[in-house]
Protein backbone atom coordinates (compact mmCIF):
# COMPACT_ATOMS: atom_id res chain seq x y z
CA UNK A 1 0.00 0.00 0.00
CA UNK A 2 1.48 3.36 -0.97
CA UNK A 3 1.47 6.50 1.20
CA UNK A 4 -1.66 7.98 -0.42
CA UNK A 5 -3.58 4.73 0.08
CA UNK A 6 -2.55 4.60 3.74
CA UNK A 7 -3.59 8.23 4.15
CA UNK A 8 -6.99 7.55 2.58
CA UNK A 9 -7.51 4.46 4.74
CA UNK A 10 -6.63 6.35 7.94
CA UNK A 11 -9.01 9.22 7.23
CA UNK A 12 -11.79 6.86 6.11
CA UNK A 13 -11.55 4.74 9.25
CA UNK A 14 -11.50 7.78 11.55
CA UNK A 15 -14.62 9.17 9.91
CA UNK A 16 -16.43 5.83 10.01
CA UNK A 17 -15.59 5.11 13.65
CA UNK A 18 -17.02 8.45 14.70
CA UNK A 19 -14.70 8.97 17.65
CA UNK A 20 -11.08 9.15 18.67
CA UNK A 21 -8.78 6.14 18.29
CA UNK A 22 -5.31 5.47 19.62
CA UNK A 23 -2.69 4.88 16.96
CA UNK A 24 -2.61 1.21 17.94
CA UNK A 25 -6.37 0.86 17.57
CA UNK A 26 -6.26 2.80 14.32
CA UNK A 27 -3.59 0.45 12.98
CA UNK A 28 -5.79 -2.55 13.84
CA UNK A 29 -8.89 -0.98 12.26
CA UNK A 30 -6.94 -0.03 9.11
CA UNK A 31 -5.06 -3.36 9.01
CA UNK A 32 -1.87 -1.36 8.54
CA UNK A 33 1.40 -1.48 10.53
CA UNK A 34 1.50 1.05 13.36
CA UNK A 35 4.77 2.49 12.03
CA UNK A 36 3.02 3.33 8.75
CA UNK A 37 0.13 4.88 10.69
CA UNK A 38 2.51 7.11 12.69
CA UNK A 39 4.08 8.49 9.51
CA UNK A 40 0.71 9.33 7.99
CA UNK A 41 -0.77 10.81 11.18
CA UNK A 42 1.93 13.48 11.19
CA UNK A 43 1.05 14.44 7.61
CA UNK A 44 -2.71 14.58 8.06
CA UNK A 45 -2.33 16.54 11.29
CA UNK A 46 -0.07 19.01 9.48
CA UNK A 47 -2.64 19.29 6.67
CA UNK A 48 -5.42 20.04 9.17
CA UNK A 49 -7.44 16.92 8.35
CA UNK A 50 -6.97 15.21 11.70
CA UNK A 51 -6.27 16.42 15.22
CA UNK A 52 -4.10 14.51 17.62
CA UNK A 53 -3.85 14.71 21.36
CA UNK A 54 -4.29 13.01 24.69
CA UNK A 55 -7.81 12.69 26.02
CA UNK A 56 -6.71 11.57 29.47
CA UNK A 57 -3.42 11.93 31.29
CA UNK A 58 -1.38 8.76 30.97
CA UNK A 59 -3.32 7.51 27.96
CA UNK A 60 -1.68 7.08 24.55
CA UNK A 61 -2.12 9.80 21.93
CA UNK A 62 -5.35 9.62 19.99
CA UNK A 63 -6.29 10.78 16.52
CA UNK A 64 -9.65 11.99 15.31
CA UNK A 65 -11.03 13.82 12.29
CA UNK A 66 -11.20 17.59 12.55
CA UNK A 67 -14.42 19.16 13.75
CA UNK A 68 -15.69 19.62 10.19
CA UNK A 69 -15.95 15.84 9.88
CA UNK A 70 -18.16 15.37 12.94
CA UNK A 71 -21.93 15.35 12.63
CA UNK A 72 -23.58 18.38 14.18
CA UNK A 73 -27.06 18.84 15.64
CA UNK A 74 -28.04 20.56 12.40
CA UNK A 75 -26.88 17.65 10.22
CA UNK A 76 -28.63 14.88 12.18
Amino acid sequence: MNQNEVRHQVISVLLQVGGPLTQSALAVQCRIAETDIRAVIGEVVHDGLVIEGRLLRGEPPTAMPCASGWPTAEST
